[in-house]
């Protein structure tokens, strides 16, 4: 009996120990299981936030595509020294700055940012310490474009989330206050993301341009006139002539098309029709901006260059715009680009500088290097051409500069223009322009050495 229980013993110990071997076996590949499982959720962990800043970039990347200006970084705002030219810095936009213009009278600017306001500035404050302005707020939107009426009594804006055309009133008093108000707001006509809202000088229509291929023709009402398909597979860029006959839009594909818009006697609508193309460029063109007299326009593209052209023609009887001139720019990224008011200057941008050319020979007049924090997005001929204003997008700021270039420029072309004067009177008439370009040159040059 003692020998059997001896044996039943060595059996249950042999069972003990085959149930801790199994036991620690399976503990032993759990702790493995785990640790591995351990490793690869904290790679996982590692990887979520690349992948999903990835998500949020591709996100913001396509949402501003469809707005006006290259994607900018936001949050710094580095030192920019003041240039001799500046004479004015105007702060007070707590967004990144989208568009700005200079009334018709030359006796407001208006500014539009992301921070859901529009700022209306007067120039007489512009070399003063103070600049006064009147604001209206954008609720819970923004506008991306600001244009002014041409009573200089009204901006026309291109809100961005309601998709469509707000009309602001503005009233101010002599002390330089007032108010800016909402007058009117356009129907929602299209899906598609809108790049800009202007209206003609002549009063009688209003221009939405979108970011695919379509623009839209309004009466003031917000009613539709016209419907208008650039064919440019991804629309750039679009304005109104000054003379408020034409619509230019510039897209994707190189050439630049203009549109008549027409009316008849009776001032009612008569028709969108094609009326001249710009064909020169290789690549797709970033901006047309044109002269106060509507005769000229110059036009800037990803192919690296700009060109001038002379639209002065008899295009009903098929005669093409003349190219005037093809000359270069540093091209580092989409530019903006605006033709003085009498034709004499172009102004392109280069990221955060500022480069001016004449169009006589294509000749570098000046330049403003580095005089923004971050990419300047619009600039803005006053309609004397006293000053340009640069918007600084993501920096915030504004800022307005003395355009000794044109001053330059214009003495120059008065000169030749003395000389092949046809009477002593008229010969007269253009010393005396001469001397008042003359004496504002000095002036500049004054405040430099100040």
């Amino acid at each position: 009996n003692r020998s059997s229980d001896l044996e039943n013993m060595d059996e249950q110990l042999v069972w003990i120990f085959l149930s801790l071997g199994v036991g620690t076996a399976i503990c032993i590949l759990v702790a493995i299981a785990r640790w591995f499982g351990s490793g690869k959720a904290k790679a996982e962990h590692q990887e979520q936030p690349e992948k999903d800043a990835q998500s949020i970039d591709k996100t913001a990347n396509e949402g501003l595509r469809k707005r006006r200006g290259p994607i900018q970084k936001r949050g710094r705002s580095a030192v920019v020294e003041k240039h001799h030219l500046q004479a004015a810095d105007l702060k007070g936009h707590t967004g990144s700055v989208l568009g700005l213009n200079f009334s018709p009278d030359g006796k407001s600017l208006a500014s539009c940012a992301e921070d859901r306001t529009l700022r209306i500035w007067n120039p007489k404050d512009f070399l003063e310490n103070n600049h006064k302005y009147v604001r209206a707020n954008v609720e819970l939107d923004y506008a991306k474009t600001v244009s002014f009426s041409p009573d200089s009594k009204a901006v026309v804006t291109a809100i961005n989330d309601c998709n469509t055309v707000r009309v602001f009133k503005i009233l101010r008093k002599k002390d330089g206050s007032g108010t800016c108000s909402v007058a009117l707001d356009f129907p929602q006509e299209h899906k598609e993301s809108i790049l800009m809202a202007s209206v003609a000088s002549n009063g009688r229509f209003i221009l939405t341009y979108y970011c695919d291929t379509t623009f839209i023709i309004w009466n003031l009402k917000g009613e539709i006139l016209a419907r208008g398909d650039t064919k440019q597979v991804k629309n750039n860029f679009g304005t109104i002539s000054p003379c408020g006959r034409f619509v230019a839009t510039a897209g994707f594909t190189p050439d630049v098309k203009l549109w008549e818009v027409e009316f008849d006697r009776s001032d009612d609508f008569d028709g969108l029709v094609r009326a001249m193309e710009l064909k020169g460029h290789t690549a797709s063109v970033y901006c047309v901006s044109f002269s106060k007299d509507s005769t000229r326009a110059a036009t800037v593209s990803k192919d690296g260059t700009w060109k001038f052209w002379d639209l002065d023609v008899q295009y009903k009887q098929q005669q093409d715009p003349h190219l005037l001139l093809t000359a270069h720019y540093n091209h580092e990224g989409a530019s903006s680009a605006a033709l003085s008011p009498d034709g004499l200057l172009v102004a392109v941008t280069c990221q955060t500088s500022i480069h001016v050319f004449n169009t006589s020979d294509g000749s570098l007049a000046g330049k403003l290097d580095k005089v923004h924090a971050s990419s300047i997005v619009d600039l803005a001929w006053d309609p004397l051409g006293k000053y340009l204003a640069s918007a600084g997008g993501a920096d915030k700021h504004i800022r307005v500069w003395h355009n000794e270039w044109g001053y330059r420029a214009r003495i120059v072309d008065l000169r030749e223009k003395i000389a092949k004067a046809p009477s002593q009177a008229h010969k007269e008439r253009l010393k005396q322009q001469k001397k008042d370009a003359e004496c504002a040159l000095a002036s500049i040059m004054q405040l430099r050495s100040d």
